[in-house]
This record gives C-alpha cells, sequence and structure tokens, in this order.
C-alpha cells in the first residue's frame, strides 16, 4: 500500500442540539424494527431518547476516513491468509 493518509474528526454536542435531533429522528424511524428483531430493548431506546433530548447531557461521535493505493508493482503486495 502506498499513500496511508488518515483522517479523523470528533464533534461533541448536547441534547436537543440539531445534531441530536438528527439522530434522534433516525432511531424514530428505526425504534419498531430494532425492538422487534432483538437488537435493542425498549428500556434501552427509552433512555436514548431522554438523553439525546436533554440539553444538559452530552457526548461526542468519531467519524474516520482512511485512503490509500495499491503498488502498481505485484511483488511488492502481499496477500492476507
Amino acid at each position: 500500500m502506498l499513500n496511508i493518509n488518515s483522517e479523523g474528526h470528533a464533534i461533541l454536542y448536547n441534547g436537543r442540539s440539531e445534531f441530536a435531533e438528527w439522530w434522534d429522528y433516525g432511531i424514530v424511524e428505526v425504534a419498531d424494527e430494532l425492538q422487534s428483531e432483538g437488537c435493542v430493548s425498549r428500556s434501552t431506546l427509552d433512555e436514548f431518547f431522554k438523553l439525546y433530548r436533554d440539553p444538559a447531557w452530552t457526548t461526542t461521535i468519531a467519524f474516520t476516513s482512511t485512503t490509500a493505493q495499491r503498488s502498481s508493482d505485484p511483488t511488492t503486495r502481499k496477500t492476507m491468509s
């Protein structure tokens, strides 16, 4: 691999912020399905909504991205086993 680059950003936000409202909206859309498939309990969803709607609550979320190029020289390529 050549030219490997990675970049990350962390966002700090409070409940009721635009970002928290975006997450809230998204989870509302899939909450019933998550619950019916056993992925999350009703109490966990209730806690999530409580926190994301509380302006005194703060959290962070991180996003990362990594890019690279393959070498054009086949002798430098390694296979994963």
